[in-house]
């Protein structure tokens, strides 16, 4: 059974659904999983693959995963990484090496049945319901990772590669803080409490605007990039409006109604803006409204306005987007992280207790690099 009952067989990575935007990898199965299938009894296994639904993203993990393939035993994972970042940099820094080894503890180290298919609440439609956080990791690890990054950044910003990755590892870490602000958001109505949703409200559509503009500073998470892409098919004008109408339809509704609402979303410079932030605006005034008239928030009339004034409306416009970055990204990381840091560690230090929140978020110390891999300059 464990070689398909004698039937040829290819060990196969499932990594990404929907081309979703979010840190996530196995690296320790990826790295071991192809040799123990060939040390099967009597194993049929003729070969590795990948099979994801969009490769566009963490690139480490196919980079590992077509390594090994080439290989007759796994490597070590911490040492490959060091080697793996100075050559994807072209530079040697210990902050960095560092900020990769809490990556891969963390991110890069999913144990359990999460999947990599992105169900955080700023890319799904807004709903007045506590979630647990959609997190296997110690997100505070990724957060101390932006941090060393953060200081390492001046040094190496003019690598392409690092810019990508700086940007994504920040894009995580605003993502995950927005989920401590949804809760306080969704405990405030609960509580009803008209001040502290107003408050959490702000802070997630200001989060949410500072996440754009973090975006809009590398080319690698343009929305404009795709549209343009997607009409440069088009051979007339008629083409060219349906093929860009697919194109944001694809990354939102996925159907006339929404059949597919969110599926392939995406964290990208003007869909944060025009699409993300506006769902989440309409949301918390109609959180804020209700409290203020007494009354209960309406999730189904709030559905259909969403749609109607949101979600399909942006898949009909033909507004442009830029397809070329805007911003300094050095200087607005830096910026958002000295914005965010004390709400990053009042929110993991508060998670103490709470058996669902600590695996996730309780803070801790930083685990220390392997003295061995210090660089010695």
């Amino acid at each position: 059974m464990d070689s398909f009952f004698g039937q040829p067989f290819i060990w196969c990575m499932l990594h990404n659904f929907g081309g979703n935007d979010g840190l996530y990898g196995m690296l320790d199965a990826i790295n071991e999983g192809p040799f123990e299938g060939m040390k099967f009894a009597d194993s049929t296994m003729i070969g590795t693959g990948l099979t994801p639904e969009g490769i566009l993203q963490n690139e480490v993990v196919y980079a590992l995963s077509t390594d090994v393939s080439w290989r007759e035993n796994p490597v070590n994972v911490t040492q490959w990484l060091t080697d793996y970042i100075h050559s994807r940099y072209n530079y040697v820094s210990d902050k960095i090496n560092h900020a990769w080894y809490l990556l891969q503890g963390s991110v890069y180290n999913c144990t359990d049945d999460h999947e990599s298919h992105n169900k955080m609440e700023i890319v799904v439609r807004p709903k007045i319901k506590h979630l647990d956080p959609y997190i296997w990791y110690n997100w505070t690890q990724v957060a101390d990772a932006w941090a060393l990054m953060v200081q390492a950044a001046p040094d190496v910003i003019n690598s392409t590669l690092f810019k990508y990755d700086f940007v994504d590892v920040g894009r995580q870490v605003l993502q995950d803080l927005a989920h401590i602000y949804y809760n306080n958001l969704t405990a405030a109505y609960h509580a009803k409490s008209v001040d502290k949703a107003m408050t959490y409200g702000k802070k997630m559509t200001d989060l949410l605007m500072d996440m754009d503009t973090l975006l809009c500073s590398d080319s690698h998470w343009l929305v404009g990039t795709w549209i343009e892409a997607a009409k440069a098919l088009g051979t007339n004008d008629a083409e060219k409006k349906l093929l860009e109408f697919n194109a944001r339809n694809q990354l939102t509704l996925w159907g006339p109604k929404g059949e597919h609402l969110d599926y392939a979303n995406k964290q990208w410079c003007g869909l944060v803006k025009d699409y993300y932030f506006k769902r989440w605006e309409l949301f918390v005034n109609s959180v804020v409204d209700a409290l203020k008239s007494g009354t209960k928030f309406d999730q189904d009339d709030f559905n259909q306005k969403c749609f109607s004034t949101v979600e399909q409306p942006w898949t009909m416009q033909q507004n442009l987007y830029p397809t070329t970055p805007t911003g300094d990204t050095l200087k607005i990381s830096q910026d958002l992280y000295n914005k965010y840091k004390g709400d990053i560690q009042a929110s993991a230090k508060a998670s103490i207790g709470n058996p669902v929140w600590e695996k996730a978020y309780m803070y801790k110390d930083i685990p220390v690099y392997p003295s061995h891999l210090i660089v010695h300059h």
